[in-house]
């Protein structure tokens, strides 16, 4: 009877080694999932960096246009102020006919910066969009690499329970072999 309990303990610590040698090619996955993971939180941080500087460039182009906006609407009211100080009616009126050609022309340059204005933003939302769409798919991986990880703490534990279950049956098997003898 002894015999054949020791050759039935002998066969489980046989089945708990094998359950060992699986766990530690397990615990290499993981490593190798964190080091994914570390991967593409720098792939994340490159592509947010990225991101900002493009950013950056339309809003330094909207700036610039801007400033040109303003500085050429200071020299029109300049111009205005000193074509009003003519004194002579012929001299003020071709004054205001050159200034209502300058107007025009104004007016059709600013008709171009808005239709130029109204193009950044539609590019400054599909870059909010894109984005978005990365950070959706960051989330995803993250939420993939959490679950596997998750799932290999918990079968880390598992091992932990197998090799506490095989120190116990060492003990058994130690004092079945002292009772035999």
């Amino acid at each position: 009877r002894a015999e054949r309990e020791i050759a039935a303990l002998k066969e489980e610590l046989s089945t708990a080694r094998l359950e060992v040698e699986r766990r530690d090619g397990l615990e290499v996955q993981l490593e190798g999932l964190k080091k994914e993971a570390e991967r593409w939180k720098q792939v994340e941080a490159e592509r947010e960096l990225a991101w900002k500087k493009e950013q950056e460039k339309v809003q330094e182009q909207f700036d610039q246009q801007l400033s040109t906006m303003v500085h050429r609407s200071k020299l029109v009211a300049a111009q205005r102020e000193l074509e009003q100080t003519k004194a002579r009616a012929e001299r003020e009126i071709a004054a205001l006919k050159e200034e209502l050609s300058t107007a025009r022309l104004e007016v059709e340059r600013r008709d171009g910066l808005e239709v130029q204005l109204e193009g950044l933003k539609k590019e400054a939302e599909r870059w909010k969009q894109v984005e978005a769409e990365r950070e959706l798919a960051w989330k995803k991986e993250q939420e993939k690499v959490q679950e596997q990880f998750d799932q290999q703490l918990s079968t880390m534990v598992h091992r932990s329970k197998l090799v506490a279950a095989q120190r116990e049956l060492e003990q058994t098997k130690a004092r079945a072999e002292r009772e035999i003898a």
